[in-house]
């Protein structure tokens, strides 16, 4: 079997989240989606397509299909938890010093996280899966 391409899966879990206010009604979904964009772009990632609903009374999900693949989150205000969910062909340090500085920039700026977890697995190792916990700075680089 020829070498499998380069392939990093990441899940992160932020909770604690003020989802209510973050999207009390559709209108502000265009603001959110606006922000959560630049937020990717400036993470490393090029996106080329994107989605994003409102679920009544508050809750919002989306993906930003990537060049690189694709990024998906989805809320849940009522538990105060937002799942995020990369997939990447960027080999797996890379894809996770960018998940790390979203997530981080994320969980502060936009979602007010009060903790993260990080999962990654790596497609071309069998069964292989690192938990990062708790979420270290992204100046301390891949583990």
């Amino acid at each position: 079997m020829p070498p499998l391409p380069p392939a990093t899966h990441l899940c992160a879990t932020l909770t604690g989240c003020f989802l209510e206010e973050l999207c009390p009604s559709k209108e502000h979904l265009d603001l959110i989606g606006e922000t959560l964009s630049a937020r990717v772009r400036s993470a490393g990632f090029h996106i080329v397509g994107e989605a994003f609903h409102f679920f009544a009374p508050h809750a919002i999900t989306g993906a930003l299909v990537l060049a690189e693949s694709h990024l998906c989150f989805h809320t849940w205000p009522e538990y105060g938890v937002v799942y995020l969910d990369l997939f990447t062909c960027a080999q797996s340090d890379t894809a996770v010093i960018a998940m790390r500085v979203l997530v981080e920039d994320l969980a502060t700026d936009l979602f007010c996280a009060n903790e993260t977890n990080i999962s990654v697995y790596d497609r071309n190792e069998t069964a292989a899966k690192r938990s990062l916990r708790p979420l270290p700075s992204p100046s301390e680089g891949a583990r």
